[in-house]
């Protein structure tokens, strides 16, 4: 007969298996099963666990994107009042986005934080598009890093002396088979038949 403890707690778990034999005066032991006590500990996971769920959250709220319904005007003549109706809750205060303070899980962020002189210096939209002038095109300078590079150097003496050594094959043929008519014909030649030959 088989008895399973199994106990759960916050941090640990207990196993405890015991086997009794069914015979008065024999034990059996089974194969594989833990004879007593197994504890095992799960800080480690429970730490991992808290911070992946700490990274699907950002660190504070995030400014939503607050889009009012439009005023309808089909039936009004002449507006002069502001039909919008007033808000009675206060707007929150949401400080601007960062992306070095504030972390975000999302792919998108909040457009408060959104530089737009930056953006636009990156993407070099300075200039409007116009046809046939080049202010809106990017040409970088002649002296610029994308034409010179600079390379850092430090003169020493090579350890491998072959390394760089330019090969040089000898055009002359082999001795073997610079006399002989070994590779002549125009047509049908088989050096395997003309090398037998010439033996």
């Amino acid at each position: 007969m088989i008895i399973r403890i199994h106990i759960s707690l916050p941090n640990f778990y207990i196993l405890t298996f015991h086997i009794l034999d069914t015979t008065p005066f024999r034990k059996e032991m089974m194969h594989g099963v833990i004879d007593g006590i197994c504890y095992g500990q799960n800080e480690r996971t429970d730490e991992l666990n808290h911070r992946m769920t700490e990274r699907q959250f950002p660190d504070s709220p995030l400014q939503p994107n607050y889009d009012p319904r439009p005023v309808p005007t089909k039936y009004a003549l002449f507006p002069m009042i502001n039909r919008r109706t007033s808000i009675k809750e206060p707007a929150l205060p949401y400080p601007d986005y960062n992306s070095s303070v504030l972390f975000n899980p999302g792919s998108t962020a909040p457009r408060s934080g959104f530089s737009v002189d930056t953006e636009t210096t990156l993407r070099n939209q300075n200039f409007a598009l116009q046809h046939g002038a080049n202010q809106g095109v990017y040409i970088p300078a002649s002296d610029s890093d994308l034409y010179k590079i600079q390379i850092v150097s430090r003169p020493s003496i090579q350890p491998n002396p072959y390394l760089f050594e330019k090969q040089t094959f000898d055009a002359q043929p082999h001795p073997n088979v610079a006399n002989t008519l070994i590779g002549r014909d125009t047509f049908f030649n088989n050096t395997r038949t003309q090398l037998r030959n010439s033996v």
